[in-house]
């Protein structure tokens, strides 16, 4: 919501700015943000009950680590290469990380 606000903290030169890829249109970044908040209140949810969310914590997992893994050669053909400890690192670690935590085999 603060990159629709035009909140000097997402702008150019503002402390979260690295938290933006690029600067798109105000609607296309709400609804970014809108996918985004969503998926936060599921992954909440499926906190609580994994079992019930196996398929949902399975796709994140995937999506977060094929989005991250794509992220690498885009960041070093764009010179932002500090991208690298932001966003594809988040991406990665919560691949690896719900990867590590997910019931397997007997436990499913």
């Amino acid at each position: 919501m603060l990159t629709s606000f035009d909140a000097p903290i997402m702008q150019e030169g503002g402390a979260l700015r690295f938290m933006r890829w690029d600067v798109f249109s105000k609607h296309v970044e709400l609804m970014i943000e809108a996918v985004y908040l969503v998926w936060g209140v599921f992954m909440l949810k499926a906190a609580r009950k994994p079992m019930a969310y196996l398929s949902f914590l399975s796709f994140t997992l995937w999506a977060n680590l094929v989005h991250g893994l794509l992220m690498i050669p885009q960041a070093m053909m764009v010179g932002m290469m500090y991208k690298m400890g932001t966003d594809i690192a988040y991406c990665i670690v919560l691949a690896i990380g719900l990867w590590v935590l997910m019931p397997k085999g007997e436990e499913v």
